[in-house]
């Protein structure tokens, strides 16, 4: 079985470091790079992930953005849901280890 390395790149400084060090190295084997879009990042962060995003590709590796359907912030504060006692609930509040709800939302490939 041939393995497969994906690097997580979150678009912050050391995930940046990280991958960039990989690349100029050239000794390790990456498959392909993997960001998540939470939708809540500021222009400038947008802005960086593309332009590592061209970088990436330049040196033929696959570069994977996942996005979820709806919002962090949709999930967060608007999703209304029945609660233990049948009541209408809005929004999940902050995830914790109770309750992990933002591991358990489905996403989808935003782009390949």
């Amino acid at each position: 079985m041939k393995k497969y390395y994906i690097v997580s790149f979150s678009g912050g400084k050391d995930s940046t470091a990280m991958l960039l060090r990989m690349l100029e190295l050239g000794s390790y084997q990456i498959d392909e790079v993997v960001n998540f879009d939470t939708g809540l990042e500021f222009p400038a962060m947008y802005a960086h992930i593309k332009k590592v995003k061209s970088i990436v590709e330049a040196h033929g590796v696959s570069f994977t953005i996942l996005k979820a359907d709806k919002s962090f912030k949709y999930y967060l504060l608007e999703y209304e849901y029945k609660g233990k006692n049948g009541e209408i609930l809005k929004g999940y509040s902050w995830p914790n280890g109770r309750k992990r709800w933002c591991t358990a939302i489905p996403i989808y490939w935003l782009s390949k």
